[in-house]
C-alpha cells in the first residue's frame, strides 16, 4: 500500500487567506487627498443623544440644545480636531462627516440622508467629529455645511487662529443655501 502525499494547502486556500489580510491591512477610515495636502481622519457620528449622554458631562454642564463647534489644534502633530455638538436632525437618517479643500477654505461637510425606510417623526441631537492632519498654517478659513436630503445649509464660516490652541463656536440658526 502506497500513501500519496497531499499538499497541506492548495493554491485556492492560500489565496483565500492572503487576500483578506491584504485588504484589511490596506484599508483605513482615513481620507487622504494629495491635492488637499491634509488627511481627514477619525471621522465619526454619534448615535442619538451624542457621544456622551446628550453631550452633557461634568466638564460640559450646558444642558441647552445650542449647537456648538468645539475645536482644538495640536501643533506637534499639526492636527485640528473638530467636534460639532448637538446637531438637531431627524432620528431616522444616515449621517456622515468629511473635510475637503475648496480653494483656501477647509469645508467640513455633514450629511443627513433618509434611510431606506424613510424618515420618522422624532428629532435627535447628534455629535459629528473629525480630525484634519497636516495643517501648518497659523490660521485656517473654515466652512461648516450640512446637506439634508438634497438641501444644502451653510451653517457657519470664518477664520480660526490655530495659535490659540482651541475654542468653541456657537452655531447660529442657519438657512438653506440657494
Amino acid at each position: 500500500m502506497r500513501f500519496r502525499k497531499e499538499p497541506i494547502m492548495n493554491v485556492s486556500s492560500i489565496i483565500s487567506i492572503i487576500l483578506p489580510i491584504l485588504f484589511f491591512s490596506c484599508s483605513s477610515d482615513d481620507t487622504v487627498n494629495d491635492r488637499n495636502e491634509f488627511a481627514n481622519k477619525n471621522s465619526r457620528v454619534s448615535e442619538c443623544g451624542g457621544f456622551t449622554s446628550a453631550s452633557k458631562t461634568a466638564a460640559d454642564p450646558d444642558t441647552s440644545s445650542t449647537e456648538k463647534l468645539v475645536w482644538s489644534y495640536d501643533k506637534e502633530t499639526r492636527t485640528l480636531s473638530l467636534l460639532n455638538k448637538r446637531v438637531s436632525l431627524n432620528c431616522c437618517g444616515a449621517h456622515s462627516i468629511s473635510a475637503v479643500r475648496d480653494g483656501s477654505d477647509i469645508v467640513i461637510k455633514e450629511n443627513d440622508q433618509p434611510l431606506d425606510t424613510g424618515r420618522c417623526k422624532c428629532m435627535c441631537l447628534f455629535d459629528f467629529a473629525t480630525e484634519i492632519e497636516g495643517l501648518s498654517e497659523d490660521a485656517v478659513s473654515l466652512r461648516l455645511e450640512l446637506t439634508v436630503d438634497s438641501t444644502l445649509f451653510n451653517k457657519w464660516s470664518g477664520t480660526i487662529s490655530l495659535t490659540g490652541g482651541g475654542s468653541e463656536i456657537t452655531i447660529p440658526r442657519y438657512k438653506k443655501t440657494l
